[in-house]
């Protein structure tokens, strides 16, 4: 019986690090070898592994800035994604990338057409499938090791308690006010961080909104008929702005879950691309 010093003597590797220096790490083929020897699964490995001092070498470049701590917490951590449209796509991958060991995913649309210009699993070939699925398919291609659930949509407040519940942050990639202040209710319920993000054209927004905070409400009142969609209905959406804004929906995640660095809250991050300007307001 090998002891789980023996077997991160045997399976680990000596390499270097962008720097230079020489660090002891851990391939994918590596981790799965312990985990099979240990009966775990390849992300308990790769926990154990970082816990030693050992790092996974998929997550080497995370090093510098989120270090071992930030790093098992990403590993150990559920987001949900709902809306897996511009936003929610490439957030769930740029999370998967990061290690955010466990994906809830939320949207029951299929892809068409006017997708192509800014969905990211979105291609000719895909046209009608299920955004959920491909999405699957495709983080399950960058990473073997992730969890990923289905999640029904979040059509009323009861719902989306029972659908959200154990989640570490959740990601508003939504579409229609009426669904955004209907998932902040949520949130607030389960008491979990709400990470919010908008498009338009070349212009977003992003803020960090934590259970007792209200700044959706501030941002857009009260839900009526006639102003359920903000103005990119005129504007359209576009690739770069879905991207960026979902870069930095990403980097709000991960610093709450790490505990790394300032989230946007108590106001909103506006960016405008067409002018090259960022703008923090502060709502309190």
């Amino acid at each position: 019986m090998y002891s789980l010093g023996q077997l991160f003597d045997s399976y680990s590797c000596e390499y270097r690090d962008a720097a230079g220096q020489a660090r002891r790490g851990i391939s994918i083929e590596g981790a799965e070898e312990i985990a099979s020897r240990l009966g775990c699964s390849r992300r308990e490995a790769e926990i154990a592994a970082l816990e030693a001092g050992i790092w996974p070498l998929r997550f080497d470049r995370n090093r510098g800035t989120l270090g071992i701590v930030g790093q098992v917490r990403l590993l150990k951590s559920r987001a949900s994604v709902v809306g897996l449209g511009g936003l929610g796509a490439l957030v769930a991958e740029l999370l998967a990338r990061s290690g955010v060991g466990s994906l809830r995913l939320s949207d029951p649309d299929c892809y068409d057409e006017t997708n192509l210009n800014r969905q990211m699993h979105c291609a000719e070939g895909n046209m009608g499938a299920s955004k959920f699925e491909e999405t699957r398919r495709r983080l399950w291609a960058i990473d073997g090791a992730l969890s990923i659930e289905y999640c029904d949509a979040i059509s009323d407040r009861d719902e989306g308690v029972q659908s959200l519940a154990g989640s570490d942050v959740v990601m508003d990639c939504l579409d229609t006010l009426g669904d955004r202040l209907t998932l902040a209710q949520v949130c607030r319920i389960l008491g979990v961080p709400m990470v919010h993000a908008a498009i338009a054209g070349f212009s977003g927004q992003l803020s960090s909104i934590y259970p007792d905070e209200d700044t959706l409400k501030i941002l857009y009142g009260e839900p009526c008929e006639d102003r359920n969609r903000g103005i990119e209905v005129e504007t359209g959406n576009l690739g770069p702005t879905a991207a960026a804004l979902a870069s930095l929906q990403a980097a709000e995640a991960i610093k709450i879950i790490s505990g790394i660095g300032d989230p946007v809250r108590g106001g909103v991050l506006l960016v405008d691309l067409y002018g090259g300007r960022f703008e923090r307001v502060d709502l309190s």
